[in-house]
């Protein structure tokens, strides 16, 4: 076997088969790119607002449901003590009490408060660092920026995948 230098078979090593991507030519920033920009800026804070209040909302309604099913065990077995069990409404309370909880919890399982709260909250979260990349790729100097295609490439797939993958509002 010869082992000397000879690439004459190799295509790769002949430099007219070079990848012509070396020297491509970036996109420039201009208007309209930035315009783009700045409609994914707002599209992103638009979002990220209305995923904040629908968790705030959804939080409150977790709260409302889930600390009446922790509060009403406690007022129960603080009136069983002080009413004695053998006190006559002293089953009737406890019916009318486990029924309550139990239909509370049900009804909070049902309708999953506390994972759409974190879902939104989550959601809304990375709009917001979504809106503060755009915002940091704008501030800068043109010069100083990335290319425009590059750019423009990582922020629309960034942007799609939150639309495909974010709770719906």
């Amino acid at each position: 076997m010869d082992l000397t230098n000879d690439n004459t078979n190799n295509p790769a090593s002949n430099s007219t088969s070079l990848s012509e991507d070396i020297t491509r030519d970036e996109m420039r920033w201009n208007e309209k790119i930035e315009d783009l920009f700045v409609k994914y800026q707002a599209e992103s804070k638009e979002l990220a607002d209305l995923h904040a209040v629908q968790s705030k909302r959804k939080k409150r309604y977790y709260y409302c449901l889930s600390i009446p099913s922790v509060l009403l065990p406690i007022m129960m077995s603080s009136t069983t003590s002080y009413f004695g069990s053998n006190h006559d409404y002293s089953v009737l309370a406890n019916s009318i009490g486990y029924l309550l909880i139990s239909a509370i919890t049900g009804l909070n399982t049902f309708l999953g408060y506390g994972q759409k709260y974190t879902k939104h909250e989550e959601a809304s979260t990375r709009y917001d660092e979504l809106y503060r990349e755009i915002e940091s790729i704008l501030i800068k100097n043109k010069k100083y920026r990335l290319p425009a295609d590059v750019s423009l490439e990582h922020i629309l797939n960034k942007f799609i995948f939150l639309n495909m993958s974010s709770i719906s509002v």
